[in-house]
């Protein structure tokens, strides 16, 4: 899950192999089946673009079907647009 800044989100989309969904206003759910990694990109309403590698590993020992992701820093593409 990434949490993001207070503006509402537009839309999400990841690449071939994960899967997202949004979670209420600010916050985006991306999920894979195994392990590997895939780029998120977040859009606001406000305009404003932002991208995150999120890297998923398998769990092992009791849980070894169980995949864990790592989202890496949010990183702004643009700067939207200035009412």
């Amino acid at each position: 899950m990434i949490e993001l800044p207070t503006d509402p989100v537009a839309s999400v989309t990841a690449d071939t192999g994960c899967t997202v969904s949004k979670l209420g206003n600010t916050a985006v759910l991306i999920e894979r089946d195994g392990a590997g990694s895939c780029q998120v990109r977040i859009q606001m309403t406000s305009g404003v673009t932002y991208a995150s590698e999120v890297e998923f590993t398998g769990g092992g020992g009791c849980c070894p079907y169980t995949n864990f992701g790592t989202a890496g820093p949010l990183q702004q593409l643009d700067g939207g647009t200035v009412d």
